[in-house]
């Protein structure tokens, strides 16, 4: 009797012990794919970062270029000359 009770406890144990295997096993694939889904979307906001530092810098140099024209412009002969109304919405518009 005692031998057949110490097989069946090392069966019990060896069923348990392939119970928490399988489930650890499970549980990895599991956190490889949320992984690997969470990398995709880190891939995807850098991705997005480096468009907006491109569309950032293209509009910092739109800017600069204006500020340049309007600087150009105040500088010209009759820069304090009233301007007429296309002139000063124009004006008002690059400011």
């Amino acid at each position: 009797m005692t031998r057949l009770t110490l097989i069946l406890g090392a069966l019990v144990a060896a069923l348990v012990a392939a119970g928490v295997i399988w489930r650890l096993s499970d549980r990895n694939a599991d956190l490889r794919a949320e992984n690997k889904a969470q990398a995709a979307t880190i891939r995807n906001h850098e991705e997005a970062a480096r468009v907006l530092n491109d569309v950032l810098r293209n509009e910092r140099r739109i800017r600069e270029d204006l500020e340049t024209a309007l600087s150009e412009t105040e500088n010209l002969e009759g820069a304090d000359d009233a301007l007429s109304a296309y002139g000063r919405a124009v004006l008002d518009r690059v400011r």
